[in-house]
């Protein structure tokens, strides 16, 4: 074998070396680069999840959604809201709040401004309507006094125009199972049957005629 072709023969196997240092060096930068973007992905997961349980404990996202609200609405408060008349945005703050206050004070508030609207507009059916599709649970009594107080309303609004018939039909709306502070014979020691919601309703009728 000629002198050239040993030289032939290193020069290709000192290519072959170099190839396989150059390999190796490739394989480590990509493990490296790997690893940093392992590390970097774990501390960005970390951060994230140190910021969310920070908002969590100090309720920062709820503040900022209060805030929201607030400039949206023009008003600070479910009150400061319904002093406005803005019903919309008083049930928004409702809504809005996590814990809701046993036994609903919040909510009655609620149901006796968006009803006044409907006494005001003489829509009596839609508030009526209004006030059977709510649901206080086990603070029930609170809505049955408001349906005597709704009821009253309407009532003296119709004697007014002198509408007296129709006054009664709606006297007759009055629960004959409750008084007026909405509680069931069986639930309190202060019932008087001759007292009930409809036979007070029925009472103040006759007495207008």
């Amino acid at each position: 074998m000629s002198d050239r072709s040993w030289e032939s023969i290193g020069s290709e196997f000192g290519k072959v070396l170099q190839n396989t240092k150059y390999q190796k060096k490739i394989k480590k930068m990509k493990k490296m680069s790997i690893l940093m973007g392992v590390g970097i992905l774990s501390l960005i997961i970390w951060f994230m999840g140190m910021r969310w349980i920070y908002r969590g404990i100090t309720g920062a996202d709820e503040k900022e959604a209060k805030e929201e609200l607030i400039a949206d609405c023009g008003c600070s408060s479910l009150d400061d809201c319904l002093e406005k008349n803005n019903i919309d945005c008083a049930w928004k703050m409702y809504e809005a709040e996590d814990v809701k206050l046993w036994p609903y004070p919040e909510l009655i508030k609620l149901v006796k401004a968006q009803c006044a609207i409907h006494v005001e507009r003489e829509e009596y059916l839609k508030g009526w309507d209004y006030i059977k599709k709510q649901n206080f649970d086990s603070a029930e009594n609170i809505l049955k006094e408001y349906e005597f107080e709704f009821l009253n309303n309407v009532i003296d609004r119709l004697l007014m125009n002198g509408n007296i018939k129709l006054a009664k039909l709606w006297a007759m709306k009055g629960s004959d199972e409750h008084n007026t502070e909405g509680w069931k014979e069986s639930e309190t020691g202060n019932f008087n049957k001759r007292k009930t919601q409809r036979k007070l309703l029925l009472a103040k009728v006759r007495e207008f005629q």
